[in-house]
């Protein structure tokens, strides 16, 4: 079963050469509810959230393995950063299992992977002592993974209920949120600004509120 996993990993490692040398995390940020989109929230709470899609390079352990004094678990460990000669990785994966050495031995600082020599692990240690397994030793591979973090904050209106054809709101900027101080007059309009954002209200109550979002606009 290892033979035949090595044989799929290890072709992979021929793309690390092109990978180290690009950012680690390309992260881009997206918005809900979507332009044109429907929404409805209730009562305190926010009327656009974002989501962060990041692309972020990692070192895939397919399975437990020992190097010498070095033990690597199976996991995916993120890129810390990449120079000229090497990509550096973290020694905890995404799980919480860490690579280490034996007890006696100089603590690790990171795992390396050099761009001229990609199907070799390598790690380093605190003293600046780098040790590299023999090329065919361990399976491993270097890939991108996806990864979302949804509901990061953006500056936007928090709905706080509705008096006769005046609606109310708190702002968020991400920092502090404010006491209901924004007050819109319905009678004047069902379409509400708040910076950039644009939103036309369809229904609105004191259990929540619903909009459709018409984007953003300078």
């Amino acid at each position: 079963m290892r033979a035949l996993l090595f044989a799929l990993i290890l072709p992979l490692t021929g793309l690390l050469s092109a990978q180290v040398g690009a950012q680690n995390q390309n992260c881009r940020l997206s918005y809900r509810p979507g332009v044109n989109e429907t929404a409805f929230v209730p009562v305190g709470a926010a009327l656009k959230v974002a989501d962060e899609l990041c692309l972020e390079t990692t070192l895939i352990i397919p399975f437990a393995q020992d190097a010498a004094a070095v033990h690597l678990p199976a996991g995916e460990y993120a890129q810390l950063s990449f120079d000229a000669n090497a990509a550096y990785f973290s020694l905890k994966s995404h799980d919480g299992k860490e690579i280490s050495s034996c007890l006696l031995c100089d603590p690790l600082q990171a795992a390396l992977i050099f761009t001229d020599r990609p199907q070799e692990l390598c790690v380093k240690s605190t003293l600046g002592i780098v040790s590299c397994a023999p090329r065919g030793r361990l399976s491993f591979a270097a890939g991108q993974n996806q990864r979302i973090k949804e509901n990061i904050c953006t500056p936007t209106l928090i709905y706080h209920g509705r008096s006769g054809n005046e609606l109310h709101f708190a702002l968020n900027d991400c920092s502090a949120k404010s006491q209901p101080t924004l007050t819109f007059d319905l009678s004047l309009g069902h379409v509400i600004r708040f910076l950039h954002d644009s939103y036309d209200i369809l229904q609105a109550d004191n259990q929540g509120i619903t909009y459709r979002y018409l984007g953003a606009r300078p």
